[in-house]
Order: C-alpha cells, then sequence, then structure tokens
C-alpha cells in the first residue's frame, strides 16, 4: 500500500523510497525481497525492525513512503484514507505456500486418524469461505479481529478471493514448491546445491484424500 494514490503502479515507484515490511525472515520479507529482485528494484530502503502490530501505527504517524500489510489491516487503512491499495504480493509471485503445517513422521505413522482430522478440518475451512457470500464469512471471522470493523472484514474476503489467496486443495504441487525453493535462493536461506525433491520431504497422501472430500 502506498502514502499517495498511484493509477499505474509500477514497481520502479519504489525507486529512491522507503517500504514498512516485515521482520527478517518472514514469508512476507522474504517474497518481498524476491520481487524487488526479480523486478531490478534498487535504492530502495525496507524497514525491518518494527513489530507486526506496530507497522500500521508507524505508517499513520508518518514513517515509511509504502507499508506492507495483511488484510482487514490493508481494508482499514484504505477505509480511513490512510493509505492505498496498488498491488497484491501475492498475485505478483504466484502460488506461494505461504502457510504449512509441520509434524515428524513419527507422529504421521502413530497418529493418521488425527492428522487426517486437521486436514480435513483445514481443507473444508478453506473450502467454506471460498463459497459462502463475503458478508457471511465476515460474520464468522470478525471475532477474531479485534477493532476491525464488518465492512473492512466484507472487502477484505472479496480482496482475498479475487486473489485466489485461499487454495482449496491442500495438495502442495511441484510449482508452488519451485516457487518456494527459489525465494528460499533469493534471500541466501537455501543454496542452489541444496534444493531438494518434493517428494523427498513431504508426504502428500493426507492432502489427496482431503482433497478427494475424505470425512
Amino acid at each position: 500500500m502506498s502514502r499517495s494514490k498511484i493509477d499505474n503502479f509500477s514497481w520502479s515507484d519504489l525507486e529512491g523510497k522507503t517500504v514498512l515490511g516485515w521482520r527478517p525472515g518472514s514469508a512476507p520479507q522474504v517474497v518481498l525481497n524476491s520481487l524487488l529482485l526479480m523486478n531490478d528494484v534498487k535504492d530502495v530502503e525496507v524497514i525491518t525492525n518494527i513489530a507486526a502490530p506496530a507497522l500500521p501505527g508507524a505508517f499513520i504517524s508518518g514513517q515509511g513512503d509504502f507499508i506492507q500489510v495483511f488484510e482487514p489491516v490493508a481494508s482499514t487503512l484504505e477505509k480511513d484514507g490512510t493509505a492505498f491499495f496498488i498491488t497484491s504480493l501475492g498475485k505478483e509471485i504466484g502460488n506461494f505456500p505461504e502457510t504449512s503445517y509441520v509434524a515428524e513422521s513419527a507422529f504421521l505413522k502413530e497418529h493418521p486418524t488425527i492428522v487426517q482430522g486437521w486436514v480435513n478440518a483445514v481443507t473444508k475451512a478453506a473450502q467454506w469461505i471460498n463459497d459462502s457470500p463475503a458478508d457471511e464469512a465476515a460474520k464468522a471471522l470478525l471475532p477474531y479481529f479485534e477493532g476491525a470493523s464488518e465492512e473492512s472484514i466484507i472487502q477484505s474476503v472479496e480482496r482475498y478471493k479475487s486473489q485466489d489467496t485461499w487454495l482449496t486443495n491442500p495438495e502442495l504441487t511441484e510449482a508452488q514448491f519451485t516457487t518456494l525453493q527459489q525465494v528460499l535462493i533469493d534471500n541466501d536461506l537455501l543454496q542452489e546445491d541444496q534444493k531438494v525433491n518434493l517428494e523427498d520431504i513431504a508426504d502428500m497422501t493426507f492432502a489427496e484424500k482431503a482433497g478427494k472430500g475424505a470425512n
């Protein structure tokens, strides 16, 4: 989001500017850095030492030319006229697996019913929020976002739906995994010779069953 309205955003608009971003090593921070590299953006200062809850307040107080935030903060800032939406980093980077759930292989073998139930629940939740009207979804989400208005939650849901943020297929694809590894390499969190094959580190059995409508 930008402090002033930009009708036709170009990544070069960030050159010579300051962006309030996320902590080093976090998914939002590494994705932003990769996009800056991909778009050959130079001379941009990304502030990474402000805690996420304090980012909106810092921006409102005058720090930064741009800010990187999740919903419903984005819609709230927009509604207040404090910031203007310019682009979605999620759309820009492609299908990036921003969130994952990790369990030890021993736990997967010893508690398959628990794991399958968890994966099914997450899958059904994503399907529900995608299929439900924005106002209905907002009523379920509102209690979890103290201080946010129902209007901002509705706008958040509509925006995320338009961006295909909530994928209903829980399986991690080769394309998504390739994007993830490239982002890690861009940020010196993984070396080229350390890349691995998806099938060597991930068990898609539970996701496959959930995708087929397992109960």
